[in-house]
């Protein structure tokens, strides 16, 4: 009699810091409709003037949190096409200078006097500041101290049309790290990046675009384990590849990082799986955007350094992101593509359910149950008719009974986002 057993595992998802959360989702009421209007905003309420040196009751106030928006552009960010995008340059470079200088604050001044900003303008120059400091939290790794919040005070000369004279933007930092000193974040940021370097050289190794890709991110589910304390300390880049602990947003940073070292382009998305707080990334790939979910591909517990990776999250589209995470989609560009290329290029898609019986018959035929190493197989599903895990299951199972010599065998089969995946162990 043929015995078998189901083998299961179950992948928890990362909670983000209750900061980042709240900070990314409480706006002011304007900031939404602005926003949509990016820069073009910013040139219909900004002039360049001449610097005053006139300061007449200066008023200091403050504000919560960066906007939850990041939109692509494919534009050149050299072609200065308005007085809004030289703002934009000159707002981003300052804050830039900042954190490359190990500083916590970045003083907006010379963006104040430069431009002229009337008190009436408060909301749209504020919410302005705060979606360009979220554009760099977004596209910069390498900062793996900011937890993505920020605080703006400023002062408005009291003239005969109060403006803005003043503007410092003060940037939120992870836990552990508020008291860290720019030696420290100096020190461990040459660490991250040589780490960085080191994995992207290897991956510039393995052939295609599209598998670079892809080994940076079975790197990074290999050598990673998911901190199922949910130690928000952990929730970064650094962590990630010098202490190989981490949550979301360890991986997502450091997938950003590594494959941006190979020439990539690629950003992070925040939002929700399973309801719980969560962070990914999209990739282009020949000028197309994909998502990649490093997270949700290495499972818990962790299988080690020579596991078999899974790629259900890898190359994908909105659609089918969308039957477990949700983002706010029009922050984003559009992933219109499933690529999926490691199933594509490699031969691993099937149509029907015959062409997936008989590739089921086959893995089952050529599987070596002697070996205490386990057999793997996954297959992407493009026909209309995705058949249920249990279908799957009846068929392994079937595929099984007619193999004989065999006394007992351990097995997994599972179905998610049109990925089949089955795996075979004696037991």
């Amino acid at each position: 009699m043929l015995l078998l057993a189901l083998l299961t595992s179950h992948l928890t998802a990362c909670r983000m810091t209750d900061q980042f959360k709240s900070d990314l989702s409480e706006l002011k009421e304007p900031v939404g409709e602005l926003l949509d209007q990016s820069s073009k905003v910013i040139q219909s309420v900004i002039e360049q003037v001449e610097p005053t040196e006139e300061i007449i009751d200066p008023v200091e106030e403050s504000t919560g949190s960066p906007a939850q928006t990041t939109t692509h552009s494919t534009t050149s960010s050299t072609q200065k096409a308005d007085a809004g995008e030289d703002f934009d340059d000159l707002v981003t470079g300052l804050i830039q200078d900042a954190l490359n200088n190990y500083r916590g604050k970045a003083v907006l001044d010379t963006a104040m006097t430069r431009y002229r900003f009337t008190e009436a303008q408060s909301d749209e120059l504020i919410s302005r500041v705060y979606d360009l400091y979220e554009q760099v939290f977004r596209r910069n790794p390498q900062y793996y101290w900011l937890d993505g919040s920020a605080r703006i005070t400023y002062s408005i000369l009291q003239t005969e049309e109060p403006t803005f004279s003043a503007m410092t933007l003060e940037m939120g930092y992870t836990p552990g790290f508020a008291t860290a000193t720019a030696d420290i974040l100096k020190s461990r940021q040459d660490q991250l990046l040589a780490t960085a370097r080191s994995i992207a050289d290897v991956a510039s190794d393995a052939g295609e675009p599209w598998q670079q890709l892809m080994a940076v991110h079975d790197i990074l589910v290999r050598n990673i384990v998911y901190d199922t304390t949910l130690n928000q300390e952990n929730n970064n880049a650094a962590s990630a590849l010098l202490e190989h602990l981490t949550l979301c947003q360890g991986y997502a940073q450091s997938f950003q990082l590594i494959t941006q070292a190979l020439g990539f382009e690629v950003t992070l998305i925040t939002g929700t799986s399973d309801n719980v707080d969560h962070a990914w990334n999209l990739v282009w790939l020949d000028g197309q955007p994909y998502h990649v979910d490093v997270t949700h591909d290495d499972p818990v517990p962790d299988g080690g350094a020579n596991d078999q990776v899974a790629h259900v999250h890898f190359l994908r589209s909105d659609a089918i992101m969308q039957q477990s995470h949700i983002w706010t989609a029009e922050n984003y560009p559009l992933a219109e593509t499933d690529g999926a290329q490691s199933f594509r290029s490699q031969g691993l898609v099937v149509a029907s359910i015959d062409e997936l019986d008989a590739r089921i018959g086959a893995f089952v035929s050529d599987a070596d149950l002697q070996d205490n190493e386990p057999n793997r197989l996954e297959l992407l599903y493009i026909g209309n008719d995705i058949p249920s895990k249990e279908t799957v299951e009846a068929m392994l199972i079937a595929q099984l009974r007619e193999r004989s010599g065999v006394r007992s065998i351990v097995y997994r089969a599972s179905v998610e986002k049109s990925v089949i995946t089955l795996e075979l162990l004696p037991s």
